[in-house]
């Protein structure tokens, strides 16, 4: 028998981009995949779900997947950033990731 794999969508604005959290039925554990510009939404599903970071994964470094990093890495220093190595360099570049306008 298989644990079902939760994937629950939250769409930030401006940009319409999706943050998704998964995590398995019955764990208190989850991955929170490209934390947006609204952190404060990412943090309220976590604590209505009873949920904790385990990681945070970056599937591209564009600052629109990226900017809810700082917000979650401070509430959770522990939890791991992951991302690609080629993405690496974006992470700390607001020109390379396309936040420098904003």
């Amino acid at each position: 028998m298989t644990t079902p794999l939760h994937i629950h969508t939250l769409v930030s604005m401006p940009f319409a981009e999706n943050t998704y959290v998964l995590w398995l039925e019955g764990r208190g554990d989850a991955v929170v995949v490209d934390p947006g510009l609204e952190p404060e939404m990412i943090f309220d599903f976590l604590n209505d779900h009873r949920l904790v970071p385990a990681a945070i994964l970056n599937t591209h470094g564009h600052g629109d997947h990226i900017a809810g990093n700082g917000p979650l890495k401070q509430r959770w220093p522990e939890v791991p950033l992951v991302v690609g190595a080629r993405e690496v360099p974006l992470l700390a570049d607001p020109s390379a990731n396309l936040s420098a306008p904003f």
